[in-house]
Order: structure tokens, then sequence, then C-alpha cells
């Protein structure tokens, strides 16, 4: 049978097929097989392979796309899962520290809004980097990758889950500036922060947040208050104001009004069918 299978294959010259991207600054090769790229994500095929894919599987044989804004590492990552289903750390992340340096040295990446004491001060295993995960899932939405795009949130759950965390800051401001595909992202911060924040109040928590977005800490505070009964209105943060006013009303008609929580579903459809097949969530709507 597996003979039988490989002959099949090997007749099917178009499934054999090959095209090589150029990936980075250093443009890093990496050769994909057309025929998989093909099947497993349409629209990144058509993204990029342009005119090449309404001629079909042919057209694309042979070529070389430049993409030298992607990452090489993201690339990689992504690579391995097109032909293994499997999410992989690249080797470098491996045998390293979860907070290790990282090469993007972001200021402020260790700190979290939670995070759980090492106790005993034994050693933290080797994982991974959260801020991969993110860029991973920003470059799967990007390209309607959905099936990778809710492996990488699943996996940064777990992973924080095992370590008693949140997030990194470096991921905050990252889903807070990756525009509309980091919308459901935002989402599952605020729900990630939300439930241990009921049980916990840490002390450096207020040292903490100066460093996260006020937007990441307005919405926690906004979900929270949700859940309390009669609902409290959070004031919204107000933008600056740089414009020449001559009186408080002025003023006041310039920058942000603040809003009133109207009380209803604590989460909405969007967070659900983000998690839908990835992890398991109960959620107390009491």
């Amino acid at each position: 049978m597996l003979q039988l299978c490989a002959r099949i294959l090997s007749c099917d010259e178009r499934y054999l097929d090959t095209f090589v991207c150029l990936v980075g600054p250093k443009a890093v090769p990496f050769t994909f097989h057309t025929g998989v790229v093909y099947a497993r994500c349409p629209a990144f095929s058509e993204t990029l392979l342009g005119a090449e894919y309404a001629r079909g599987l042919e057209a694309a044989n042979g070529k070389t796309y430049a993409l030298e804004q992607e990452s090489a590492q993201i690339f990689w990552i992504s690579q391995v899962w097109l032909y293994t289903k499997e999410l992989i750390p690249p080797p470098e992340l491996l045998g390293r520290d979860v907070d290790g340096v990282d090469v993007r040295d972001h200021r402020g990446d260790h700190v979290r809004l939670l995070e759980k004491a090492d106790e005993g001060g034994a050693a933290r295993k080797p994982g991974w980097n959260d801020l991969d995960l993110v860029e991973l899932y920003l470059f799967s939405r990007k390209h309607h990758v959905d099936v990778l795009a809710n492996l990488c949130v699943g996996t940064l759950s777990a992973e924080n889950a095992r370590m008693s965390r949140t997030s990194s800051a470096a991921v905050v401001h990252r889903a807070w500036t990756g525009g509309y595909w980091s919308e459901l992202l935002r989402d599952y911060l605020v729900f990630e922060a939300e439930h241990p924040l009921r049980e916990q109040r840490p002390s450096h928590m207020l040292d903490a947040a100066a460093a996260l977005p006020v937007q990441y800490i307005y919405r926690i505070r906004q979900s929270m208050s949700k859940a309390a009964w009669p609902p409290k209105p959070v004031e919204p943060p107000k933008n600056g104001c740089y414009h020449i006013h001559y009186g408080a009303a002025e003023q006041e008609r310039c920058e942000r009004t603040p809003s009133k929580v109207i009380c209803g579903k604590r989460y909405g459809s969007d967070i659900y069918q983000m998690f839908a097949e990835v992890v398991t969530v109960f959620v107390d709507e009491a």
C-alpha cells in the first residue's frame, strides 16, 4: 500500500513542484512544495503567488519570491507547522529561559501584570517566548490561516497557565499596535488577566501597570465591572489635548467623555469563536 501511494505521488508532478521564498533582510531561503501550500493555506498561496495562483500549480513551479518584510524566524515555525501540523519552537528558543534575553531587546518585555513567584528558587523550564507566538498569530490571521492562529492562542494560554502568569508587556503592546488582525487577541489578553485578578491583588501590580498600555488596563477594569451587580461605570482615559481653549466647556468637548457600561453579555461571541476547538473555557455568567 505504501509503495502504491509513493508511486502515485511520484507520478503527480504538480504535487512535487516547489517554489522558494527569500525571507527577511538576509534573504533566508525557504523551499515549499506548491501542492502542500495550496491544499493547507489557499489564502496565503493567493497572497504570496499572486497572478500565478489563478493559473494553477505549474505556474509557480521554480519561482522565487522576495519577502524582505517578513520574519525568517516566524517563517521557520510556520513551515514546520505546514508539514507536521505541530507547533515547534525554533532551535534557539528550546535552550533558553522563558524570560531570557531576546534579540528584539524590547524595553519592559519581562514585565507582567500577574506572575506567580518562583517557589523555592526552582529554575524555569525552557519554553516559548510569548512574543514569538503573538507574531505568528498575527501572521496567521493576516493570511487567513485560522487553524494556525487558534493553535498559537491555545499554546500561549497553556504556557501562561503552566507558569501562573499573564502575557508580557511586549505582547500587550504588540496587540494594541497590531491593527485589525489583533482585535481578538486583545479580548484574550483581557480574559486571561481578569479571572486571576478576582482572587489576588499582588503588591507589584501598580508598578507593572505603569509599563502596560492604558487601554489594556481600562479594558480589564471595564470587563470586571460588567460582572458586578449593579454594574459600575468605568471612566475611560481621556486623550491629551494640545489645542488652545477659552473655557472648560470647549476643553471637555475636545476630550473623550466618560461612557457608561451597559449591562449585557459578559463576553461577546468573538471570544468563544476564537477558542473553538482550541481549549475548553468555563465561563460563569452570574
